[in-house]
């Protein structure tokens, strides 16, 4: 969904922030300054040269930038600009100490900064997992289905196989050429992933991500994943925070975040990142939450992609 611009004086001085952020450890870094351009290109839709931006003290930042959203989003941005050049340093995150003390913001995001600060990576992938997509899909399935949906995903991590749902889902290797289904069959086949109930398929609560790498054309190397994660977070109904700081860390910063991951150290251009995050703002639905695979897997593709209005690949 499109989000919600500030008002270009709120703009001017989140940059403003930004910028504080990233020379508080005395240097202003090329991947930093990338990631400023990235943001004003793909999100905020200004072009004004970081190198000439002033730093904002935290006392003009509050007393300009009022409203709780735009604060939000302004420290969460302080964030990952702290992140993008390899990880934070303790000059930066005292920065951004003091502009969440200044805003009034007490956040899971500021103390997950703090436990990667202080290298207690089990609590960093257990916030990140918690507060991202993947954590609230796995509560919504477990709100909709019960226990039967943990079940399953248990058994599908432990590499068992259920052969009445692998049979389902063979079955679309015979759909219709131009359809969601066979095209979804097709990208399961030709990169070598098991599908759902086959021995080492994922739990069939992954459908719904492999059928937007379909829908958006996302392949499956780490520049196409980082580009499919900013696609997604584009279209959540909440801030896009914890989606692109999943993607950083796994793979820019090289922690591992999910288990059958393989991190992996300085694979994140913003460019490309917040481009795929501006075509995923146009996507007019929550994919995970509104996408139904098997009632669309008979479709052709291009109509369901017109149906949530998914842009081309530029």
């Amino acid at each position: 969904m499109q989000p919600t611009l500030p008002s270009l004086q709120a703009t001017y001085c989140g940059l403003r922030a930004l910028k504080a952020v990233a020379i508080a450890n005395g240097e202003f870094h090329p991947l930093e300054q990338h990631f400023i351009h990235a943001v004003q290109n793909h999100i905020l839709k200004t072009n004004l040269p970081a190198a000439a931006l002033s730093p904002i003290s935290p006392e003009e930042l509050a007393s300009i930038v009022t409203d709780s959203a735009s604060r939000q989003d302004i420290l969460h941005g302080c964030i990952l600009v702290s992140i993008i050049d390899g990880e934070p340093t303790m000059a930066q995150t005292q920065t951004i100490n003091e502009f969440a003390q200044a805003l009034n913001i007490q956040d899971d995001a500021l103390k997950t900064l703090h436990h990667l600060n202080k290298h207690h990576l089990n609590i960093v992938r257990f916030d990140v997992i918690r507060n991202s997509f993947v954590g609230s899909k796995l509560v919504k399935e477990l709100q909709a289905k019960g226990l039967g949906t943990l079940l399953a995903t248990a058994k599908a991590l432990l590499g068992q196989e259920d052969s009445a749902l692998a049979d389902r889902y063979c079955q679309l290797e015979h759909y219709p050429s131009n359809s969601l289904g066979k095209a979804y069959f097709d990208y399961m086949r030709q990169n070598g992933f098991a599908l759902p109930g086959e021995k080492g398929g994922a739990p069939e609560i992954a459908v719904k991500h492999d059928c937007i790498h379909v829908l958006a054309d996302y392949g499956t190397t780490v520049e196409e994943k980082v580009q499919a994660a900013g696609f997604q977070a584009a279209f959540l109904d909440r801030a896009p925070f914890w989606e692109l700081l999943f993607v950083i860390l796994e793979f820019h910063l090289g922690v591992q975040i999910t288990p059958n991951a393989e991190p992996e150290k300085g694979k994140v251009d913003s460019e490309l990142l917040l481009n795929a995050f501006e075509r995923g703002s146009y996507v007019t639905t929550n994919l995970f939450d509104n996408l139904d695979p098997w009632a669309m897997f008979d479709q052709p593709l291009e109509a369901v992609r017109r149906l949530y209005n998914i842009p081309p690949r530029a």
